[in-house]
């Protein structure tokens, strides 16, 4: 089901993966999530890089904060938590969040 975006890219690619990032943090709980460009670009019929761009964005936008890097020599991606605060309980955007906001909760530098 599609999270409702009050902020950020009014596109449909943005909008499937960040809820995507969502669902999965929303089922992780308090663990990292990890979103595999190279397998979400074949689901959504994109290219791997449009993917990194879109996650770049969410970053930016303060949907999602690196917890970790990748290290594609060894096959680790980069890890990630949603910030799922933003959203209430019908999965509505309750609030924009500015980058000074996200550069101060990060988890760790990366």
């Amino acid at each position: 089901m599609p999270i409702r975006l009050e902020s950020g890219p009014k596109s449909a690619l943005f909008n499937k993966i960040v809820s995507i990032a969502y669902h999965l943090q929303d089922r992780a709980g308090d663990r990292d999530i990890l979103l595999p460009q190279e397998l979400l670009a074949a689901r959504l019929k994109v290219s791997q890089r449009t993917i990194s761009s879109q996650i770049g964005t969410a970053v930016r936008r303060g949907f999602l904060v690196p917890s970790s890097r990748h290290d594609y020599k060894n096959g680790y991606a980069k890890s990630y938590r949603f910030r799922v605060f933003r959203f209430d309980d019908a999965d509505r955007e309750i609030r924009s969040t500015s980058n000074r906001d996200y550069r101060s909760d990060r988890v760790n530098r990366v």
